[in-house]
């Protein structure tokens, strides 16, 4: 029988009014939920099928079926629950089909523009360019403007038919050629100048999208060829920020809920914790963001995200360590430099979130800290990452913690 898991592309938080929300980032669909909600996903970390999730619960929760059933239904009809075949790629590419995300990444001013600085700075005329995952195709248009004398344009959404068309009523439907499929199986002829991608996903390597474009690097990219991106940084900060704790991590459960103790869900919340595209103020910051690791595009394996990246901090200000939030940069070539970070123009990326447990901590403290990415396997779009982090005073350690955030279900 076919299993149920939760979907990878699925959001849950609190809202300010403090009820528990599902959201499908793809189809926009959400639901509120119960707090029973929580004891059913947690069933469903592992794929079940829907009898043996209601057998399952009826046993170790003593939640009847005629309970679990209806809140099953509305996980299975928003999205939030798929069943594994059902998120390969085709959900992922499926969902760049839609304008409504091309509007959203084009409008981003501070990536598109410095993306436009970056090619018209390397491309010269009569150059060849690669452009993977064209989407609405204004990366190609960019180069072919820049002089490119070819661009060939790849994707695997349903969006290169509009591409096609823009090209054309630009007046460079001759010079951009598109090409639909997985670009790690395309046949194409010849080597490229430029290999240009925005595979940018939220804290950089989320999307998975970078496998791919270092396989095409590898395949097509001349001698001396340059990568657009160039180089990308990964950052992380500790961080203040009650409101976050409160929406995001465990805060919520932390205090009354309408008269009731919820405090047991608080170490639920981070047996199984997700990191999150957020806003972080400037001000939040308990310590100064610290480099995880530098990749260079043109010549650093996939291997080279998934390597422990270590830091450490000296606590600035006292506060409470609510977690860790996370940002990117680029060196996207010809000087244009890409930067999501809070102190930065804002980005449709944000910053990324990971909530941790609260903790008091005093200016002067040590923070130590051990975030990895593991390496994702084929159609799956949110990495798991595993932070080690240890607080010290003095001579003595306060606290010395270890999550496992976006869990494969």
């Amino acid at each position: 029988m076919t299993k149920l898991q939760i979907n990878p592309e699925a959001q849950f938080y609190v809202t300010r009014e403090g009820v528990l929300e599902g959201r499908n980032n793809a189809s926009g669909e959400t639901l509120s939920l119960s707090p029973d909600a929580l004891v059913v996903l947690r069933a469903l970390l592992t794929p079940r099928t829907y009898d043996d999730a209601v057998a399952h619960l009826e046993a170790r929760h003593a939640l009847a079926p005629a309970a679990v059933s209806p809140t099953l239904d509305g996980l299975v009809a928003r999205g939030l629950l798929v069943t594994p075949a059902s998120q390969g790629d085709s959900h992922y590419f499926d969902s760049y089909s839609a304008l409504g995300q091309h509007a959203q990444m084009i409008a981003d001013h501070a990536r598109t523009d410095a993306f436009r600085r970056a090619i018209e700075a390397v491309v010269r005329p009569g150059m060849r360019v690669l452009d993977v995952g064209c989407g609405t195709g204004i990366l190609s248009l960019f180069a072919a403007r820049a002089g490119a004398a070819v661009v060939d344009a790849v994707d695997n959404a349903q969006i290169l038919d509009v591409a096609r068309a823009i090209a054309r009523q630009n007046g460079y439907g001759d010079t951009v050629r598109f090409h639909a499929g997985d670009v790690e199986r395309l046949a194409l002829e010849g080597r490229y100048d430029v290999i240009v991608s925005e595979w940018l996903g939220y804290f950089a390597v989320t999307e998975n999208m970078y496998p791919p474009v270092f396989g095409a690097r590898d395949r097509w990219l001349k001698r001396g060829g340059v990568m657009v991106p160039g180089v990308v940084e990964m950052f992380l900060a500790p961080i203040e920020d009650p409101e976050l704790h409160g929406r995001v991590g465990p805060g919520l459960w932390e205090r009354p809920v309408y008269g009731f103790d919820f405090s047991l869900l608080s170490a639920a919340t981070l047996r199984v914790p997700n990191a999150e595209s957020v806003l972080v103020a400037p001000s939040s910051y308990l310590a100064d963001p610290a480099r995880l690791c530098r990749v260079d595009c043109a010549t650093d394996a996939v291997e080279a995200f998934h390597k422990p990246m270590r830091v450490a901090y000296t606590v600035e200000r006292a506060g409470a360590l609510h977690g860790f939030a996370g940002h990117f940069t680029c060196d996207l070539g010809g000087g244009a430099v890409l930067d999501t970070s809070s102190r930065a123009l804002a980005t449709h990326w944000r910053q990324h979130y990971l909530p941790t447990a609260a903790l008091p901590v005093e200016r002067g403290d040590a923070i130590a800290a051990t975030l990895t990415v593991l390496p994702m396997r084929a159609g799956w779009r949110i990495p798991t990452m595993l932070l080690r982090y240890e607080v010290t005073r003095g001579r003595k350690v306060i606290a010395d913690e270890r999550l496992r955030y976006n869990a494969p279900m």
